[in-house]
């Protein structure tokens, strides 16, 4: 598959007959399947986009894991939402990153984990190293830290009784963010292009 220009992980469907496959299965004790993908909904709101289907349109949320990879770098299991039609077709919904055009995703339906749709979900990613790349364990390190920032500015704005509106943001109902949340998130942010341009730069 033809890479375009990437500003993160240039992550890829994770092929069904990849050799890390048996790994990643009997680590999580999940199966992976094929689910087709009709990209209709905005990048990162999958659980968002399959309640407004479901809301609309009948069927049901299938709560799992789409797995991707960086080919014979890393690969990344992220919790994921699928829409499972009122005929029983499971379809993901939501847009990917313009490197993965891929018709159709990599997915382990899980129903242990539920989701809070009034906030942003933060479950951790799932991380399988193909390479003992030093580069690219500190881009792993520094996405997490990424992560992290964000979701401590969302616990201080939830304890503030502030909002969250899916595609916008959060809000406070009053004030600003203190600016050493501010800061934080602008830091890791900066470390994380920072990881991913060495690894560019490396020929990674």
């Amino acid at each position: 598959m033809a890479q375009t220009t990437w500003h993160g992980f240039p992550l890829t469907k994770l092929p069904l007959d990849a050799s890390c496959r048996g790994e990643i299965e009997s680590a999580s004790g999940l199966r992976m399947q094929y689910v087709s993908q009709r990209g209709l909904y905005p990048r990162g709101l999958c659980y968002w986009n399959v309640d407004r289907l479901v809301r609309d349109h009948g069927g049901s949320m299938v709560l799992g894991w789409q797995h991707l990879w960086w080919p014979d770098r890393l690969a990344i299991s992220m919790h994921h939402a699928i829409w499972k039609k009122p005929d029983g077709t499971l379809v993901d919904v939501t847009q990917k990153e313009n490197s993965d055009r891929a018709e159709g995703i990599t997915f382990s339906a899980d129903p242990s984990l539920g989701v809070e749709l009034a906030w942003p979900m933060f479950v951790p990613n799932v991380f399988c190293a193909l390479s003992d790349n030093e580069a690219v364990g500190k881009a792993v390190a520094a996405f997490q830290a990424q992560i992290e920032a964000a979701r401590q500015a969302c616990e201080y704005v939830k304890a503030r009784e502030g909002s969250f509106e899916p595609g916008h943001g959060l809000r406070l109902r009053a004030g600003s963010m203190p600016k050493a949340l501010s800061q934080n998130i602008q830091r890791t942010s900066k470390q994380y292009r920072l990881a991913i341009d060495q690894c560019r730069e490396l020929g990674l």
